[in-house]
This record gives structure tokens, C-alpha cells and sequence, in this order.
């Protein structure tokens, strides 16, 4: 089978992180492999593997753009015998629905996050198929877009995860100056409110009350930058706080981690929970979108009912200061990665559904 992938760009981030994984899992199925975009930011996701770029005008989103390359693409898929077009942005659906009317060839789509306009505009970028990660957003897309359930997909995310090597680990705490004996309390994610690493932050003298020594990493950059290190300044907790920005590989950090905190207001899915989960991290989330269907409560983490600093504080608090149920916690969430979010299960999904167009 021959699929063409599709993403206006390939930047740091969940989604580019996801295709390419699928992408990867695809070929090593023996299917053939094509994927169309403007520009490869993170080049560790292609590395290595054997598909075929093509490099097109896919951003930014426009008239002229949409032209430019659902002709050419028109003309490959039919030359070169794509027999399905998967789409991971709502422009590059668009011009994949322009390529598949021209060819024949079916489209599906995948909706990584949740998005509240251009709602009249649903028809143009939904494929034959769509595909969402949790649960939560299929009932989005269906109550707020109007899209029909039969044409909604469930597939979880899954993605690959290196383990670092122990003296990896021990070089990069000494970097970030992490005594040996410290426990850390880590954020990964868009420094953005959304994320909620104010909230995170706002948490951190209630936890640093019920041990000393902690540590607290955020992972990430975004628009609230400069305010949260004003936060940490004011709350008397900046000689705890490091903040390594952002980085091609987040995941890498997450091993230095005892807890893992996604103080999310709005999430699809939380692929931060999901990479804590590969290492052996417990987790404490907020309980919104598709974040319960990642974190099981109790089980593989702690889930807070709102986007509550002192809830959340209190969770971690509780974690960190026991190391037996975090292990426990732990060990439990690198079990229910290997049986649900693994890469295998993610590829057999998807391609269940093209196979079934």
C-alpha cells in the first residue's frame, strides 16, 4: 500500500512527533511511504527513515498555496499509485480533499486538538474518515462541528521512546545543577495558559513546603515566558525553579523526573503524560478533555477534578513524599503504555481504517 502523508510543516511538537512515528511503523510493515510538506524543523524525525519528501507549499494556508499543491500532488498521487492520502492539519485536509476528488483517492484525517471555529468550514477539511485520539474530542467534533459519529475514529496516540543511558542522566543533573539526592517535580509543554504552567508554578511553594530540596523543571517556551519567571521570583521559590526552554527532545528530561505534572485547562489527549508513562513516571493531571483517558487514576497517576493549584499541589505532595506508592505508580504506567499506546497498536489501528477504504 502506498500512503501519502501530509503536514503543512514538521515543527517541534506532538503531532510531528505522532506522523512520524506512524510513518516509521508503516514502513516497517513493507508499505511504501510519501510525505508532503513545506519544511522538515525538527530533521530527527525523518532521520533514518525511508520515505520520500516532498516538498511543497503547504504553509502558510492560502488561495495560492492550495493551488500550488494540490496540482502537483494531484499528478503524483495518480502517477505513483497512492491509495490513500492521510492528512494531520485542517489546510493540508483541505488540499488533500482537493487532491482526492481529482484522483479518487481517499482522504483521511486526523484532528490532534480541540479548536472551536470556522465551524461552516467542516466540510472541506473532513475526510472520508477522522481520526481522534481520545474520546473526548470525537464528541467534540460531533456536538460543536455537527460531523457525523460513523465518520469518527478513536486511535490513541502512541510514539517511540529511547531510554537513556544511567550516565546520561547523571551528566545532565550535574548540568542543571540537581543534586543527587533532590526530588524533581517536572513541566513539560507550550508555556502558555492553556498548559497551565502557571498553575504549576503556583503550586510549587505548597509542595516545596512538605519537602525540602525539591527541584521544579519546566521543559518548554511559549508566550508566558517572562511571567512565569516573575511568578517564580514572587512566590520565593526561583533558587528551586530551572527553566531549560525549549528543546528538540522534551522526553529526554522526563527520566530526571519523580513526578510528572500536566496541569492542562484544555487537553486532546497529553502526549507529555503518555512519554511519562514510557519511562516509568507517575503523573498528576488535570482531569479535562482526553487527559483521563491517558492518566488512570490511582492506578497510573493522580487526577485532579479542576485546574487547581492547591489540588494539584497537594497530589504531588502526596507522591512525593511517598516513594513506594510513586514506583508502584510508576511501574504500573510503563505496563499500560506497552498494552495501549504502543506504536504497533497505533499503526495496526490506522491501518485497519485504511484498509477499510
Amino acid at each position: 500500500m502506498h500512503i501519502l502523508l501530509m503536514r503543512p510543516r514538521l515543527e517541534v511538537g506532538g503531532a510531528s512527533r505522532i506522523l512520524a512515528t506512524l510513518a516509521g511503523g508503516l514502513v516497517g510493515r513493507g508499505h511504501r511511504v510519501s510525505l508532503a510538506t513545506s519544511s522538515v524543523e525538527d530533521e530527527s524525525l525523518v532521520r533514518g527513515l525511508n520515505i520520500r519528501l516532498l516538498r511543497l507549499p503547504l504553509y502558510p494556508s492560502g488561495l495560492a498555496q492550495t493551488v500550488g499543491s494540490a496540482i502537483p500532488l494531484a499528478v503524483y498521487a495518480a502517477t505513483q499509485g497512492v491509495d490513500v492520502i492521510h492528512s494531520h492539519h485542517r489546510f493540508s485536509s483541505v488540499v488533500g480533499k482537493a487532491v482526492g476528488v481529482l484522483t479518487n483517492v481517499p482522504l483521511v484525517t486526523t484532528v490532534h486538538e480541540f479548536k472551536r471555529d470556522r465551524r461552516r468550514w467542516v466540510g472541506v477539511w473532513v475526510g472520508t474518515r477522522c481520526v481522534v485520539p481520545s474520546e473526548a474530542l470525537r464528541l467534540h467534533l460531533v456536538n460543536y462541528y455537527g460531523i457525523r459519529p460513523s465518520r469518527l475514529v478513536v486511535i490513541p496516540n502512541a510514539i517511540e521512546v529511547a531510554m537513556p543511558r544511567p550516565s546520561d542522566l547523571s551528566a545532565m543533573r550535574s548540568a542543571l545543577h540537581l543534586p543527587e539526592e533532590a526530588k524533581v517535580v517536572g513541566f513539560v509543554g507550550r508555556l502558555s495558559h492553556e498548559k497551565g504552567a502557571d498553575l504549576f508554578l503556583a503550586a510549587a511553594p505548597r509542595i516545596r513546603s512538605s519537602m525540602q530540596g525539591v527541584r521544579f523543571l519546566l521543559i518548554g517556551d511559549g508566550p508566558q515566558r517572562a511571567e512565569l519567571e516573575g511568578l517564580a521570583d514572587e512566590s520565593g521559590v526561583r533558587d528551586s525553579v530551572v527553566f531549560i526552554g525549549e528543546v528538540n527532545r522534551a522526553s529526554d528530561y522526563i527520566p530526571l523526573m519523580d513526578v510528572v505534572v500536566v496541569p492542562s485547562r484544555e487537553e486532546s489527549f497529553s502526549l507529555v503524560a503518555l512519554e511519562a508513562m514510557a519511562h516509568g513516571r507517575p503523573v498528576v493531571a488535570t482531569r479535562v478533555g482526553g487527559i483521563p483517558e491517558v492518566v488512570r487514576h490511582e492506578l497510573t497517576g493522580l487526577l485532579v477534578d479542576s485546574p487547581d493549584a492547591s489540588l494539584i499541589a497537594s497530589a504531588v505532595a502526596g507522591l512525593v513524599v511517598d516513594p513506594g506508592l510513586s514506583r508502584e505508580m510508576g511501574r504500573q504506567a510503563r505496563r499500560v503504555f506497552g498494552e495501549r499506546h504502543s506504536s504497533k497498536v497505533m499503526v495496526d489501528r490506522y491501518l485497519e481504517v485504511y484498509c477499510g477504504l
